[in-house]
Formats: C-alpha cells, sequence, structure tokens
C-alpha cells in the first residue's frame, strides 16, 4: 500500500503540492494527469522517497517518510520499480547487462542472476536483443528494457514517469499493453503521463494533478 497524507510540499517558499492525502492499493492501475510542472513527478518522487514531503507523511510498505533513513531506501526501492522517460540506460553495457545490474547490487549469485534476468527478458519480449547495446536499440525496445530492469526484483509497486513521453504513438500504445499485461499479473502501477488519448484507451483510476490538489476525474 502507498499513502499519503495531508502532504504539502514547497520549493523556495513556493507550494508545488497543497495538503494531498491519497491511497494507492496493491494490484491498482493509477494514472496521474495533468500539465507540465502540475506536481506530477513531485509526487512519484515522493512515493520513493526522493523527496521528503515539506508537511505531511508518506507511507510505502514499512517505510515512513518520517522516520526513514538514508541507508534503508535502498531497500525501499527494491519494493518498487522506477520508469524515467530518458530510459537512463548505461550506455557501455549490454541488454543483459544493464537488467542484471539490479541484481548484481542486492548481492544475488551469478546463476540466479542469469535465470532471473532471462526471465525478464523473454516476459517483455527481448530475449533475442540481450547482447545488443543501448545504441542499437529502437526508442520503443530501449524502454522495454528499462521496464524488464525495473521488474527484475519483484516489485509490489511500478512507478512510471511518462514513459512513453519520447515514443512515437504506435510505439506508445504497444508500451502501453505491456504494462497492462504487468498490472494483471499483480504489480500495482502509478503511471504519471500527459497523453489523455493513451488514457481514454485504458481502463485505470485517474487522478488529476492541478493547482497543487489532487482529484478523481473521469475523462469524455
Amino acid at each position: 500500500m502507498i499513502n499519503l497524507h495531508d502532504v504539502t510540499v514547497s520549493f523556495n517558499g513556493q507550494t508545488v503540492l497543497d495538503q494531498i492525502s491519497l491511497s494507492v492499493s496493491p494490484g491498482e492501475f493509477v494514472f496521474l494527469v495533468g500539465q507540465t510542472g502540475s506536481g506530477k513527478s513531485t509526487l512519484l518522487r515522493l512515493m520513493y522517497m526522493d523527496l521528503v514531503p515539506t508537511e505531511g507523511t508518506v507511507v510505502v510498505e514499512q517505510y515512513n517518510s518520517n522516520h526513514v533513513r538514508e541507508r534503508e531506501k535502498p531497500y525501499l526501492r527494491r519494493t518498487l520499480g522506477i520508469v524515467f522517460q530518458d530510459f537512463r540506460l548505461m550506455e557501455d553495457r549490454s541488454v543483459y547487462d544493464n537488467v542484471a545490474f539490479a541484481l548484481h547490487v542486492t548481492g544475488a549469485k551469478g546463476k540466479d542472476i542469469r535465470r532471473r534476468v532471462l526471465r525478464a527478458l523473454a516476459d517483455i519480449g527481448l530475449t533475442h536483443l540481450r547482447n545488443k547495446m543501448p545504441d542499437e536499440l529502437s526508442g520503443g525496445e530501449k524502454q522495454r528494457v528499462v521496464i524488464a530492469r525495473a521488474l527484475i526484483n519483484h516489485p509490489s509497486f511500478l512507478l512510471a514517469d511518462e514513459p512513453t513521453g519520447n515514443l512515437d504513438p504506435g510505439t506508445s500504445f504497444d508500451i502501453m499493453k505491456l504494462l497492462k499485461e504487468i498490472n494483471t499479473r499483480g504489480t500495482g502501477i502509478v503511471m504519471a503521463t500527459h497523453n489523455y488519448e493513451l488514457v481514454r484507451r485504458m481502463n485505470g483510476r485517474i487522478l488529476q494533478v492541478k493547482d497543487g490538489k489532487v482529484f478523481d476525474v473521469e475523462l469524455k
């Protein structure tokens, strides 16, 4: 469960989010929609505790923003998968090694790493590209690698910040279908996007971020 209770975030005296309270349950698919700069990315940063609220509390699993220590945050993030718009792949490592890296940092062993990486790549349809370098991939293939890396530790939730922002419409829809498949397997997803057309084509809970507040909405 992800819970935000009376959360306010201010930067340089300017309030970005104002007394936000919301919960995301396991297995939900939640879209965060709103204009650029409305606070969508800030909400996601709160959830993986890259940002601590000015006021209020964020609770993710057993981690509480009021008490979490810096050395605990890597363990929190192993319960979450994080997908960014700009991919953040290591350009000097192959597809296989980019995904495997997320396991090396947890101390996983060689045979287990190989089994889990190949399974993750098979799940997203990229086994045949495992030895390719990032600069040999299309944008959609790069995003699939990022998703595989985010899922490798079997997170409870996947947090995706504009995952289709750099992709063409057809590829964007393919990525959305992949995320939907992941969600049907039980992984909760919170996705920030400004692409309302994609949101209309998918079934999910929609939260609009506007003027520092968050509202449940239905798109027409």
